[in-house]
């Protein structure tokens, strides 16, 4: 997850009722820059730190990794031999995500789905440009693995079921889904991001998976975005990383 703080334009979003509006500002949020300069410059620490263990030791996983944006942790999925699937309906994150780790690919409209799906020559690595809540089962297949690094919390509350659906309707009977999400006080900042905690699972995934809480650190300050560190101290923000696995 990319740890940067939001600023007061990004929390406009919450005030917007209509659901394509929210895709519109994530969008644009692309298009002008504000996302596509931040960028990732090592994998998650601590999914670094405890996939193998999580998964295992399982080798040639299919990984979901959903708003993905340019992740770089598909990157490091793709080093271990696992095949990832990434999902955005931002074009410029798929282009800057290939750019910069100057992976060889194609581009191909999608058939039967408006969007585009870039895919590395070697097939390992698969980036679909559409609304996730239109992506299924049938334009891949299910997964092993839902690598969820800040894609929950950053959905309104209001498309949280619309998302779940997808998530469930993608997910393999034994599939592990590894959720990364802030935690603060929400009386401080509403957000997006919004806060996830442990306590939410239940609401959101129901009754159909186990949960563990596997780490949790402290939100880390870029070095351009010192002069915000006393207002994150102020806020609380952590991340909190869990494990849950579907019964």
């Amino acid at each position: 997850m990319t740890e940067n703080c939001p600023d007061e334009s990004s929390q406009s979003v919450v005030s917007v009722d209509d659901a394509q509006q929210r895709v519109d500002d994530w969008l644009k949020s692309w298009d002008d820059g504000t996302l596509g300069s931040l960028m990732d410059t090592h994998p998650d620490p601590c999914l670094v730190e405890h996939f193998h263990d999580l998964i295992g030791g399982r080798p040639h996983l299919r990984i979901l990794v959903p708003l993905c944006g340019t992740c770089l942790d598909m990157k490091w999925f793709v080093e271990r031999s696992h095949s990832v699937v990434g999902v955005d309906v931002s074009e410029v994150a798929a282009r800057l995500f290939f750019d910069r780790n100057q992976i060889p690919h194609t581009v191909h409209d999608l058939p039967h789905v408006q969007g585009k799906l870039y895919q590395s020559t070697d097939g390992a690595l698969k980036f679909y440009v559409i609304n996730f809540y239109d992506f299924n089962e049938n334009l891949e297949g299910l997964f092993d693995v839902v690598w969820d690094t800040g894609s929950l919390g950053s959905i309104d509350v209001r498309d949280r079921d619309r998302y779940m659906t997808a998530i469930n309707s993608v997910l393999k009977p034994n599939c592990v889904y590894l959720l990364e999400t802030l935690v603060f006080d929400k009386t401080k900042f509403e957000g997006p991001p919004y806060s996830f905690h442990i306590e939410d699972v239940p609401e959101v995934f129901g009754n159909k998976f186990t949960v563990v809480k596997v780490a949790e650190h402290d939100y880390d300050v870029p070095e351009d975005d010192w002069d915000i560190e006393e207002g994150i101290q102020d806020i609380g923000f952590r991340f909190h990383f869990y494990c849950l696995t579907r019964m």
